[in-house]
């Protein structure tokens, strides 16, 4: 079954990726998606964006991702935060879209896939302006053929 209507987006971190390269891409696919939360550890951040959007705030990604109204979770957190987040939202069952890079580590990106497996994460598609990007349970296959091959355990999974 095909969902109708705009996917219901909530949005973590509300930095340059955040409020500067995301939101203002949504604005322009609101046939698409539309913005129903939003998550940063700065409050002005947040409250300028939940009275934009009219949309709830939040503090933390794990509030968020408790939203039963929330589809979909745009992780655009500090890089160093992507792989701990988007467990976090996959885990709750959401579809994830990952600002890159997507982890640190190839080790990380597997955990991500193996998540998504596990929790059933589909796969959808997003474009961010300048390339499309994938959004399948956190990216899990953005890098299919990556993951399919050999690769050292330490080098960054970008």
């Amino acid at each position: 079954m095909v969902k109708a209507g705009p996917i219901k987006l909530g949005i973590v971190g509300l930095g340059r990726a955040g409020a500067g390269m995301h939101c203002p891409e949504l604005d322009s696919r609101k046939d698409m998606f539309q913005i129903v939360a939003v998550c940063d550890v700065i409050e002005e951040r947040r409250n300028k964006m939940a009275e934009k959007y009219g949309c709830s705030a939040y503090q933390t990604i794990e509030e968020l991702v408790a939203d039963p109204e929330v589809e979909m979770v745009a992780i655009a957190t500090r890089s160093v935060d992507h792989f701990i987040h988007g467990k976090i939202a996959l885990e709750a069952g959401k579809d994830v879209f990952m600002e890159k890079p997507m982890c640190r580590t190839y080790d990380e990106a597997l955990k991500l896939k193996e998540i998504a497996e596990k929790y059933g994460i589909t796969e959808s598609r997003f474009g961010n302006g300048k390339e499309d990007c994938i959004l399948c349970g956190l990216c899990v296959r953005v890098c299919k053929e990556i993951i399919g091959k050999e690769k050292n355990s330490t080098d960054n999974f970008l």
